[in-house]
């Protein structure tokens, strides 16, 4: 797995533009995340911190066993953190606005080669079915 950190949504559309384009034959993830709280070391968002092992622990290891691969580019993440209060009650905040991105709520997991596909993000890391969905998207993806 490859990982790329975004601080700045404003950088989002030249960020994942190079990711895309050096990154062709891999399965590409935006997650979008809260801002980790340095004091306490977990993310303002209690969701964001349940997410964070089901994504990096589970999803991804899964995705790159499947595949057979232990190259690191078969699996990019975008990981886009968000400062809270930039974020919360901010209605034009860039990640809601993008009409890719179209964010309603964090945290959020698009798999991003199907950023059209409705079934190809998840904003309910409880929401099993459509994890395994993805999953199984980005397998496919990466064995064609």
């Amino acid at each position: 797995m490859k990982l790329v950190v975004l601080e700045e949504p404003t950088k989002f559309d030249e960020t994942i533009a190079q990711i895309v384009q050096e990154n062709p034959k891999s399965a590409i993830l935006v997650y979008i995340t809260g801002k980790v709280d340095e004091s306490t070391g977990k993310s303002w968002c209690p969701d964001c911190v349940k997410s964070e092992p089901i994504v990096f622990e589970e999803l991804i290891p899964e995705i790159e066993n499947q595949c057979k691969s232990k190259d690191e580019s078969s699996v990019v993440v975008l990981k886009c953190i968000v400062e809270r209060s930039q974020y919360k009650g901010n209605s034009s905040y860039p990640y809601r606005t993008h009409t890719d991105l179209r964010v309603k709520g964090i945290p959020t997991m698009i798999l991003w080669n199907l950023k059209d596909d409705d079934k190809a993000r998840i904003d309910d890391f409880n929401d099993f079915d459509t994890l395994n969905g993805i999953r199984v998207k980005a397998v496919k993806l990466l064995k064609q």
